[in-house]
């Protein structure tokens, strides 16, 4: 099962949520605008975070995403600006273009050997960012990608 493009787009009232291991894909800004969600359970069915899945969800705080994600898709968590942690799974190899611009909480990221690009402006903006690992692995650092 997919869970539509934009499907919970703008659903300001939604604080959490779990989705079934038959979920297998979420669609594009599934749950943007999502603006009082603080955690949601992804399952280990899900293979990619796609694009603006959680843009501008301004109440998540921290998220952990499943080993079967292989991708972070372009604005997947722009202007998330509570978000403190991310865990990125081992199975991770981009990071999608501006995929964390304007989480201004976000502290520290850990980033799994199994990346090789980081998307331009990946994380401009994130002002609290003190802290971040650079395995050998990534070979493509792009435009802006830390502004």
């Amino acid at each position: 099962m997919a869970i539509g493009g934009a499907a919970f787009d703008g659903c300001s009232s939604l604080g959490s949520i779990t989705l079934p291991e038959s979920v297998t894909a979420i669609g594009d800004c599934a749950f943007a605008g999502c603006s009082s969600l603080v955690s949601i359970s992804i399952p280990d069915s899900v293979k990619t975070i796609d694009h603006g899945v959680f843009a501008r969800c301004r109440s998540l705080e921290s998220i952990t995403l499943p080993e079967s994600v292989s991708a972070i898709g372009y604005y997947a968590f722009v202007e998330c600006s509570s978000l403190v942690s991310i865990a990125l799974p081992e199975s991770v190899t981009e990071i999608g273009e501006g995929a964390f611009l304007g989480c201004s909480s976000l502290v520290s990221i850990s980033i799994p050997k199994s990346v090789m690009a980081i998307g331009d402006y990946a994380f401009v903006e994130c002002s609290s960012l003190v802290s971040i690992a650079l395995p050998e692995s990534v070979t493509a650092i792009r435009e802006g990608a830390f502004f």
